[in-house]
């Protein structure tokens, strides 16, 4: 994959980012290497729509598992955080 050659995961077109298309594609193996390299599993695209968005309009089982699998985990994170300050 381009990864490996330095492509941003991160980089965004007028349609979103890699991790827009990968979703929308219902390609797993794409979202989870994606995902690995820190891709943010909650940014919306120009159209307004997330990745999860596009993976359950996609069908994509496997992605939405995914996708709600590293969301979780974030806010788990961040309410963890939030609450160690108080």
């Amino acid at each position: 994959m381009l990864i490996t050659k330095g492509a941003d995961v991160k980089a965004e077109s007028r349609v979103g980012t890699p991790l827009h298309a990968a979703s929308a594609g219902g390609q797993k193996d794409n979202v989870e290497v994606l995902l690995e390299n820190h891709a943010d599993p909650n940014v919306v695209s120009p159209e307004h729509r997330t990745p999860l968005m596009l993976a359950i309009s996609a069908l994509s089982v496997d992605c939405v598992k995914l996708l709600l699998e590293v969301s979780f985990s974030l806010s788990l994170s961040l309410s963890q955080s939030e609450f160690s300050i108080f």
